[in-house]
């Protein structure tokens, strides 16, 4: 299982005293990791209708970018 979805996983009560509380690991990761493509989805269609210039707009456009490369990490 990816290293911060098992920590998040056990963080949050899905594991008890690092035993699993008779939850599928893969099944946990799996959740996680489709919860996360939600997250990159959102992002790649979020207007910039704030940004009100081609700086401003270029701004918004690079940090998405690099909210969804973070991101798409995260199911790596």
């Amino acid at each position: 299982m990816n290293e911060q979805i098992d920590k998040i996983a056990y963080n949050t009560g899905m594991y008890c005293d690092g035993t699993p509380d008779s939850w599928d690991s893969a099944a946990i990761e799996k959740f996680a990791q489709q919860i996360i493509q939600l997250c990159i989805d959102q992002a790649k269609i979020t207007d910039s209708g704030c940004a009100y210039t081609t700086f401003q707009q270029g701004i918004v456009e690079c940090t998405r970018k690099e909210i969804v490369s973070r991101l798409e990490k995260l199911l790596k």
